[in-house]
């Protein structure tokens, strides 16, 4: 006996242009749609990776006195400061070394709510002295300074200017802090920890201290480091990884617990900017360290951008489609099977 599939297909004319067959897979491929793609996947994202190789055309590399640090090597590592044990110490002192992504970003959606984001980035500091003898440390930001303000060296990690009166930009850092400032604006709790900066050098607590020798994050251990950082636009929250690695090869994806959650809007700290800069920065200021970049990208996530046909459309457009096509094939059979019948078994003899 012939399946229903053959039934329908033999019932069609050899001419026919577009199978029942094509048809039937046509609905199933709908419904896939309609049950296994979440409204989810609507969402758009934009970002960069760092490439040494092509690094001036989409950055540029910052400081605030001449020198030729930010300093690429023919093995594709960046040296944001020098190296302290080496020669022209007056380049090294006071100074900032900041790679900055060329074009502010699109951040915002169109209500002006910053958008989620994540980063990934592997660095090294090197230093050659004692303990609180090294500086100054080195910050992943979201800033609204297109490049280093000036007189930001030493403690200030190139994102705001020593002079009060000169401080009007807003940002976001996570620094990686090797010199203790004590000063009341301040107030490190060591010279190697790790914290959230908004707006402020005065880290929103609580504060990552890595202080003690025996740490795998240590700041005065040489260690290469790899950081993560994210930002949910959602629930506010924003959190870093940081691991201990011993190679630059390593995972893009967090595979430890958060070391610092804290909630902050960073909407309202960004809320009257419209361009927003992404920068890795590292200063000196009396004291020196070696600061190499190995690696960073960063993505923005927009859960809320939608393209093409949004969620609450997709089921009115689903059923219009079905109903269509089923329409299509009961036409199809009623003219090529039912209807010949009819008037076969209707018919007269002369």
């Amino acid at each position: 006996m012939a399946t229903l599939h053959e039934y329908i297909e033999h019932a069609l004319l050899p001419s026919t242009s577009i199978s029942i067959s094509f048809l039937l897979q046509l609905l199933m491929t709908i419904f896939c749609i309609y049950f296994f793609i979440p409204a989810s996947c609507n969402s758009s994202s934009l970002g960069f990776t760092l490439v040494a190789g092509t690094l001036d055309e989409d950055f540029v590399r910052q400081h605030v006195k001449p020198s030729k640090y930010p300093f690429v090597t023919p093995e594709g590592v960046i040296f944001l400061t020098q190296d302290p044990s080496d020669f022209g110490h007056d380049e090294t002192l006071y100074n900032i070394g900041r790679i900055t992504y060329k074009k502010p970003l699109s951040f915002k959606d169109k209500s002006g709510h910053l958008l989620s984001f994540n980063s990934f980035f592997t660095f090294n500091i090197t230093t050659i002295t004692k303990y609180n003898e090294s500086g100054d440390g080195i910050a992943f930001v979201l800033t609204t300074d297109k490049s280093p303000p000036d007189n930001s060296t030493g403690r200030f990690l190139g994102l705001m200017p020593e002079k009060l009166n000169h401080r009007d930009q807003r940002f976001m850092a996570v620094e990686f802090d090797t010199f203790q400032n004590l000063q009341e604006e301040i107030m490190d709790p060591s010279a190697s920890h790790i914290g959230i900066d908004v707006s402020s050098l005065s880290s929103l607590k609580p504060i990552y201290n890595t202080a003690d020798k025996s740490h795998p994050l240590y700041l005065y251990n040489n260690y290469t480091i790899a950081a993560w950082v994210s930002y949910n636009a959602s629930t506010h929250l924003i959190q870093v990884w940081a691991t201990n690695h011993s190679s630059n090869i390593v995972s893009q994806h967090p595979l430890v617990d958060p070391i610092l959650n804290i909630t902050h809007n960073l909407s309202a700290v960004f809320e009257n900017y419209r361009d927003i800069y992404v920068a890795i920065t590292a200063a000196s200021g009396n004291n020196s360290q070696a600061t190499i970049l190995y690696s960073w990208n960063f993505t923005i996530i927009d859960t809320n951008e939608h393209k093409g046909i949004t969620p609450r459309w997709r089921v009115p457009l689903i059923a219009c489609l079905s109903s269509l096509l089923l329409v299509i094939l009961l036409s199809l059979l009623l003219s090529k099977v039912i209807v010949p019948k009819w008037k076969g078994n209707g018919r007269t003899d002369c």
